[in-house]
This record gives structure tokens, sequence and C-alpha cells, in this order.
């Protein structure tokens, strides 16, 4: 899908023990994601903006979307053109889905525009439900 100031966003699978997308994002977030793949609790797509790794989106077998994007790709509306399709997927499946967010950051708040509510919160973090 193409945005506004000609991005192109896309997303592509990462495979169990496929490193390549992984390598280009952020160590500790690979490595999250390499357990949630070795598990077999969940799937992981590698983000693409212009066919460059901007970061990961997962969705676990209980329902949590996490999305990671690198700084530079942020606040650029990846996310909104990434996550209405995972969501969908989700309620497909016929998850609970829920997230969560550092408090006062754009994940916040595009959770919130996304139509999930806050839960409650957490030292720095807030946890969110998708309303139905």
């Amino acid at each position: 899908m193409t945005m506004p100031g000609h991005i192109r966003v896309s997303v592509r699978p990462i495979e169990s023990g496929c490193s390549a997308y992984l390598d280009a994002i952020n160590e500790m977030v690979a490595e999250g994601v390499r357990a949630l793949l070795a598990s077999e609790s969940g799937w992981a797509q590698a983000v693409l903006v212009d066919s460059e790794v901007a970061g990961v989106v997962t969705l676990s077998t209980d329902g949590e979307i996490a999305m990671y994007l690198e700084q530079e790709f942020q606040m650029k509306g990846v996310g909104s053109a990434v996550l209405p399709r995972t969501i969908q997927k989700a309620v497909n499946a016929g998850l609970r889905v829920n997230a969560k967010a550092r408090t006062g950051s754009g994940g916040a708040a595009l959770a919130q525009k996304l139509g999930f509510r806050m839960t409650h919160e957490r030292e720095n973090e807030q946890f969110f439900v998708l309303h139905e």
C-alpha cells in the first residue's frame, strides 16, 4: 500500500530460523520475535517501507499484538497502515485482541485511534483491549 508522501508499506512473513529480516532491527526485539516463533505461540511479519526493513509486527496465540518500528519510521502512518490487517486476522481467529504501549507514546494514541480502550496502567505502560 502506498502512503501519503509516496512511501510504500508492505509486510512479509518471518519464518522460524529465518534471520534476514531480524538482523535489520533492534537486537532485543529480534530476540523476542525469535522466542515467539520458536515456541510456536504466534506469528511475525517484517514491516517494510519502500523495501527497507522498518520493523516487525507480531500476533501471539493469546491475542496480543505487538509492533516495533525503528525510530525513523515512527509517526509516519506506518502503524496505521499495518495494524488494521493484523487486528482483522486476530478477530477472524476468534482471539480477544489486546496490546500494550509506553505511556504517552505514539503507540498508545494509535491503539485508541484503532478502537482499543485502555484497561489499566502500570509503571510506564498502558494496557489495551480491542473495544467490541
